[in-house]
């Protein structure tokens, strides 16, 4: 079971965003797709939340009785946190390739000064050795 928290808000804009165009939102629908994402909504609260919701995410469509779609609003919100996400993901993996080139180079400063130290050691046998 989740929170009630942004998750939630998210869950709900992504559903009104894949139904856009396709489907009209019931209710019943948005709260069935709540449960089966794993947020338990308590029925007290659904009521509250669907009023909420009503107007400011969903818009009722004018000539139909039961179905609402998102709102532009609430749609470009849901654009928006999308992109922030992906952002988010290229920084994390931009994040660990930088990491790797960091490692990457720091071995290659060890065996630089390594050979190095040992071509010294190397001239030096020689030249005791002549």
């Amino acid at each position: 079971m989740k929170d009630i928290s942004n998750d939630l808000y998210f869950e709900i804009l992504k559903f009104g965003k894949e139904k856009l165009n396709r489907h009209l939102i019931t209710k019943e629908m948005l709260f069935e797709h709540l449960k089966e994402n794993g947020f338990e909504v308590p029925e007290g609260i659904t009521l509250w939340l669907w009023s909420a919701l009503e107007g400011n995410v969903f818009k009722s469509i004018s000539g139909v009785t039961e179905g609402y779609i998102l709102t532009p609003e609430a749609y470009f919100q849901m654009l928006e946190h999308e992109r922030l996400e992906e952002a988010r993901e290229v920084t994390r993996k931009a994040l660990i390739l930088s990491e790797k080139a960091i490692v990457k180079s720091t071995i290659a400063i060890w065996i630089t000064g390594s050979l190095a130290l040992l071509q010294v050691l190397i001239m030096l046998y020689q030249i005791l050795h002549r």
